[in-house]
């Protein structure tokens, strides 16, 4: 009968050496295949999204926001596109922009800039709001307590108004609109109740109108020089000029001078301001 011999010290060598390089094959080809997914096998509960921390959002629900960002359950925070979060979620009519951050182990942390509405426009399919920026973003009452920028029927709505609409880019009629409103409020005026933009055949446009005590006025600005003209038009809104008050219209594209169409069929008048006349002398 034969008896086995143990082994020799140079085969156990042998040994432990194979045993160490097959481990370190292993986690080469672990390394190969991905930490992600490696931490994802050897320990989930470490490495997938635990928590969708959002900020920021006071008119978008929460849930809204979290079907947007479209993270499975159980998906390893390694393996989130942040950048498709964070395109997906930019995507709503109500937000401005978004950020995304990933925060080991287990939070994706979204904060998101909401649009704050400033003005109505009436679109193809109904009244929208239309934020600071100039950009129409969401379904809108018809009357929201805002002003609203008009374009002039005949002319409808400018070429590329429709693609600005569908891209959530500035239009530049709307942009000249929130401009108008930014004008009166940097003057201390009221806000208007519409503001007419876009092209006109009579080359009036932007103009508002607004009410004064009981007098639903007409204020007409024209293209160019819009901070001298509104500067004009509070120096005017001061001085309390009857003619001025009850008018109307007021036509400010004339400079040095501001043209009164009264009621009714009154005659025409006009309030100068220049160097060598005060204003209201020409009334």
């Amino acid at each position: 009968m034969k008896t086995r011999r143990p082994p020799s010290q140079r085969m156990r060598r042998i040994a432990r050496w194979l045993t160490w390089t097959a481990a370190a094959l292993t986690g080469l080809a672990a390394g190969a295949f991905g930490w992600n997914q490696l931490g994802n096998r050897v320990a989930p509960q470490h490495t997938a999204v635990a928590t969708l921390e959002i900020s920021g959002n006071q008119r978008v629900a929460p849930e809204a926001l979290a079907a947007l960002a479209g993270i499975r359950p159980g998906t390893p925070l390694g393996a989130v596109d942040l950048e498709a979060v964070r395109q997906r979620i930019a995507s709503h009519p109500w937000i401005a922009s978004a950020r995304v951050t990933a925060l080991p182990p287990r939070r994706l942390l979204v904060g998101v800039e909401e649009r704050t509405p400033r003005a109505l426009t009436r679109s193809a399919d109904g009244m929208r709001f239309v934020d600071g920026s100039g950009v129409a973003f969401a379904p809108a009452p018809a009357t929201g307590g805002i002003p609203e920028l008009r374009r002039t029927p005949s002319f409808g709505a400018a070429p590329d108004s429709q693609a600005a609409l569908a891209t959530q880019t500035p239009d530049p009629d709307l942009v000249a609109g929130i401009q108008v409103l930014d004008g009166l409020a940097r003057e201390g005026l009221p806000a208007p109740l519409h503001v007419e933009v876009g092209p006109d055949e009579a080359g009036s446009h932007p103009a508002f109108a607004w009410r004064r005590g009981e007098t639903l006025q007409r204020v007409v600005l024209g293209e160019g020089q819009l901070e001298t003209k509104l500067a004009r038009l509070a120096r005017l809104v001061q001085a309390d000029l009857r003619q001025a008050r009850e008018a109307a219209q007021l036509d400010l594209r004339f400079r040095g001078r501001v043209i009164l169409r009264p009621q009714g069929d009154e005659t025409v008048a006009e309030v100068t301001e220049d160097d060598d006349r005060p204003l209201g002398q020409g009334v």
